[in-house]
Order: C-alpha cells, then structure tokens, then sequence
C-alpha cells in the first residue's frame, strides 16, 4: 500500500545529488559526447545510458573496464564478442545461462543494447525505438 511522505516535498531536493558531482557515480554510464564538462544531457545520451544499464544486466558485470572484463570496458567487450562470434557464454550473466529457451531473446535484447550504445549519438536509436524493440521480444 502507498505510504505517504514523511517530510515535506520542499526538503526531497535536498538529498538530490547531481550525477557531476557524484562520487559514486560512474564515469561510465554517461554517453562520451556527454563526458565534456560543457555538455548537457540529451535523450541520446539517455540512451546511451540505458544501454550500458542493460550491458550490465545481461552480463552481470561491472561496466568500469575491471578484472572481470578483462582491462576493457563492458561496452568494448561486448562489441568484441559478437564481432568475432565467440560463444556468448564467455559474457552472459550465469544467472540467464540456464535460461536455454531464453537464447534468441537474450541476443535480442544485446543487439538492443550494443545499438544504444553506439558512440555517435545520431546512430543511436530514440528511446521510444528501443522500448518498441524490447516489447517485440517474446518471452
């Protein structure tokens, strides 16, 4: 059930921090062309964002280009492994493994991914483009 707010709605932008000044956020989640400090967010710089969110939920890896992708960044990786057709069980998140009826709508779902984050920003798809392309996946 909906509970209401405890303190008031003037106080919520409070506790807002800005992705800039974020200690905790990463670096790798904003869109390159977005990484210039005189930048401003577009939608295509959402997307960007969205795929990389994505990337991060199909692999179950970090995206900071860690131990675990091997000094590259999750994005690169994935790239890497479509590019030269390697079995996708090398970046697959274990969880979705056993998932084997799952296969065709995982691809998917990384092509859906490696379109959003395309580094030039006109390449990539409108949000509303990959929200159509993820409801197109059948379970």
């Amino acid at each position: 059930m909906f509970q209401p707010l405890k303190r008031p709605l003037s106080r919520l932008n409070q506790t807002i921090v800005s992705p800039k000044s974020s200690a905790s956020t990463s670096v790798y989640h904003i869109a390159p062309e977005a990484r210039v400090s005189a930048s401003r967010f577009t939608q295509k710089s959402d997307v960007y964002s969205f795929g990389i969110v994505l990337l991060e939920l199909l692999t179950g890896r970090s995206i900071d280009g860690g131990a675990d992708n091997n000094g590259t960044s999750l994005e690169s990786l994935v790239r890497k492994v479509f590019r030269e057709e390697r079995p996708l069980s090398e970046i697959i998140d274990s969880a979705l493994k056993h998932e084997v009826h799952a296969k065709a709508q995982v691809i998917a779902a990384f092509h859906v991914a490696i379109s959003c984050t395309e580094m030039d920003p006109e390449v990539r798809p409108k949000m509303r483009m990959v929200s159509d392309s993820l409801d197109r996946i059948k379970a």
